[in-house]
């Protein structure tokens, strides 16, 4: 467990990878590895992250490893019926007539690393979009990107689709970019609004418990 949580945090996917592999050909207990190896050292990740200890290309490594390392176990884990669960589902785009991406990126970077599992759509996205992918995934959580003024409204028409599609209940709306702020989100009818990736992050884990 150890030398997992090492290959993690040291953003080593060879070892992490090597030991993905003893885990599965020595039948260790995989829920074991993931809860008390894999994500805790995640966990340390999004923290060093924040503390300003780590930057940008490694948070994005990291969870790179992590994911490499969690596709060689996943097979064995849904074969044991393991009781490892995400904390959450998230879909996550930026909005209709904005190709802003790297804000998005982060946040959903920041969301695995915290231990959800994210469908990250791209930019530009349909307003419809949104409501099939997160009826295809079973989301818990749809995030809505605006980094321009002239795309915000398009935050108001996934809400107001939800709504007229009946399943406004259904999901939480998280909603971020460079112009929005707490006003506007309670202005629109979402559930909550991040400043930043970090409280994002916060933030999604209150609406999915």
């Amino acid at each position: 467990m150890q030398t997992m949580y090492n290959g993690i945090l040291g953003l080593d996917k060879t070892e992490a990878l090597k030991m993905a592999e003893v885990v599965i050909n020595e039948e260790l207990d995989i829920n074991e590895i993931v809860n008390q190896s894999m994500s805790p050292a995640m966990d340390e990740v999004g923290k060093r992250f924040q503390s300003g200890e780590m930057f940008l290309p490694e948070l994005q490594k990291a969870a790179d490893v992590f994911s490499a390392a969690m596709d060689v176990i996943r097979p064995k884990l849904l074969e044991t019926k393991s009781d490892f669960q995400p904390k959450g589902n998230v879909v996550i785009g930026t909005v209709k007539g904005d190709l802003h991406s790297i804000g998005k990126d982060l946040v959903a970077t920041m969301l695995k690393v915290a231990g959800f599992k994210v469908t990250n759509l791209g930019v530009d996205l349909a307003t419809f979009t949104y409501l099939e992918e997160a009826e295809k995934v079973n989301a818990d959580v749809i995030a809505l990107s605006a980094l321009l003024t002239t795309t915000m409204p398009a935050q108001i028409e996934v809400i107001e689709a939800l709504d007229s599609q009946g399943v406004r209940d259904k999901y939480k709306v998280i909603v971020g970019g460079a112009p929005v702020d707490q006003e506007w989100a309670g202005k629109i009818g979402a559930d909550a609004y991040g400043k930043d990736a970090a409280q994002a992050v916060e933030l999604v884990e209150k609406l999915c418990l």
